[in-house]
């Protein structure tokens, strides 16, 4: 990428920043011509700001997440110039892919995940990370836990006198 093109891409995010745009895949963003864009861009610069609400950090970071469990198929970098209305839509689509073909994590897996996160048995993960969880990534992830829980008593045990 040159730096024309950069400089382009950086005047790209300021419109988005500031509400002048979104939901234009980066991929027809790169497909334009330099020419092109630059008329894009002098297009959107006419647009009042605040018309579009960027998308949140908690639903980009919530649709990051599910690109990479294979449960939402776009592109990452689609995520750049996303609005707030459309990551909503992608979040739900997500989260009825994950239901319709898993079984999520259950209250009770829940409930010891947590325990044993307060703990420090497992890794520090997030109320919201635990829920997404299917059935079968907490199950493995308890079994980690207890594994951790016999470790630690093992060495607990051996250092006695």
């Amino acid at each position: 990428m040159n730096k024309y093109r950069k400089n382009q891409i950086k005047m790209l995010q300021e419109l988005y920043d500031a509400g002048k745009f979104a939901d234009i895949p980066m991929k027809m963003i790169q497909a334009m011509s330099y020419e092109e864009l630059e008329n894009f861009i002098l297009l959107k610069q006419r647009i009042p700001a605040g018309t579009i609400e960027p998308m949140m950090e908690n639903y980009r970071k919530a649709l990051l997440e599910m690109i990479d469990a294979g449960n939402l198929c776009i592109a990452k970098n689609d995520l750049n110039f996303m609005s707030q209305r459309k990551a909503e839509k992608f979040y739900w689509m997500g989260r009825n892919s994950i239901a319709d073909k898993i079984t999520m994590c259950n209250k009770e897996q829940y409930k010891r995940l947590r325990s044993m996160r307060k703990e420090g048995i497992i890794s520090y993960m997030t109320d919201e990370q635990i829920g997404n969880l299917t059935a079968r990534a907490a199950e493995l992830l308890l079994a980690e836990g207890e594994e951790n829980i016999l470790n630690l008593k093992g060495r607990i045990e051996s250092s006695s006198p």
